[in-house]
């Protein structure tokens, strides 16, 4: 694959994730959207949780903002990519999973959330390999 498509595919990657991301952080600070869109029973929602749904927002407000970061020059950092599956998407998912299994977060949270990261996760690390491929050549 050539360099130039492998930027361009980079950049997508990252402008994709970054807006999904916004997204999520929205959904993470407004409890009335977690209601309607997770499933959320309002009886969840203690101090405690908000507190930790608030957290959560703006740890991904940062991580919005690297990825829009990372957009501007794609080929050097690309390795947010692998960042943002490798740890990030992977122990999100892990505790989705906890979650799920425990009944601490609804079905609807766990199937959208799956839905989130496997249409976008393998793409994530097929590119950033291509790229670390292309690097090398």
């Amino acid at each position: 694959m050539k360099t130039e498509k492998i930027a361009v595919l980079l950049k997508i990657s990252m402008i994709v994730g970054g807006i999904v991301d916004s997204f999520m952080v929205i959904i993470f600070l407004t409890p009335i959207l977690r209601i309607l869109i997770f499933g959320e029973n309002p009886a969840v929602h203690t101090p405690q949780y908000e507190w930790s749904m608030r957290l959560l927002g703006s740890l991904g407000a940062a991580w919005t903002a690297l990825l829009f970061w990372a957009s501007k020059k794609p080929l050097e950092r690309k390795d947010i990519l692998f960042f943002t599956v490798f740890p990030l998407m992977f122990g999100a998912y892990a505790s989705t999973l906890y979650g799920f299994f425990t009944k601490a977060i609804s079905s609807r949270f766990f199937t959208l959330f799956t839905i989130i990261t496997f249409a976008h996760c393998p793409f994530f690390l097929y590119i950033w390999i291509k790229a670390n491929q292309s690097e090398k050549k």
